[in-house]
């Protein structure tokens, strides 16, 4: 889903991260379960993100 191109730079294959989470929302059979799996994975990417910015001041 992510990789680097010929010129080093970042290149995110963003239709592999909605088949992904495409899949994860297939399971939900309400909308109670789709907010509720939309707010499980909202702070996954924020703490990973946070977490990867501290590593890189390091």
């Amino acid at each position: 889903m992510l990789d680097r191109n010929e010129n080093g730079k970042l290149r995110f294959k963003s239709l592999d991260m909605q088949i992904l989470i495409g899949d994860l929302f297939a399971e939900c059979k309400t909308e109670k379960e789709v907010n509720w799996l939309e707010e499980q994975l909202q702070p996954i990417v924020e703490c990973s993100a946070e977490e990867r910015r501290n590593e890189l001041e390091e």
